[in-house]
């Protein structure tokens, strides 16, 4: 039972330092809940992807870490800006900038349809009418 229990304190230590579980303030129940799916797939993530990132140790780490131990949650966070450039990405390079072509030449609109004025009441009509 307290193996269980180990786990999920870490987890919420993690959730709340590092991914901002308690960052949800927003006043409806349904916004936190997502919110707090949103951590609990973020953390879930960074376990997914342990395996495939390399340890990115500190300059103050003191001895080197044992290969065959799995990274921790925060050490997949801090390996990850140098594992996701090599991913690449889905979107296409961006279209060249610059002045747009505008209109045609010779591209005529038509005039806007006339619409009448609307104008408020005056107070002397309004008490009148009352």
């Amino acid at each position: 039972m307290y193996l269980a229990r180990f786990g999920l304190e870490h987890f919420f230590r993690f959730a709340k330092q590092r991914l901002g579980l308690r960052c949800a303030k927003s006043p409806t129940l349904q916004a936190c809940e997502t919110w707090t799916w949103l951590v609990a797939l973020a953390y879930t993530q960074l376990m997914l992807v342990r395996t495939l990132v390399q340890a990115a140790p500190r300059p103050w780490d003191k001895a080197p870490r044992d290969p065959q131990q799995p990274l921790s949650a925060g050490q997949v966070q801090r390996a990850w800006p140098i594992f996701s450039l090599s991913l690449g990405t889905p979107a296409s390079a961006p279209r060249p900038s610059g002045k747009a072509p505008g209109r045609a030449t010779g591209f005529q609109p038509k005039p806007r349809e006339k619409r009448p004025v609307v104008s408020k009441p005056s107070k002397r009509t309004v008490a009148a009418s009352a």
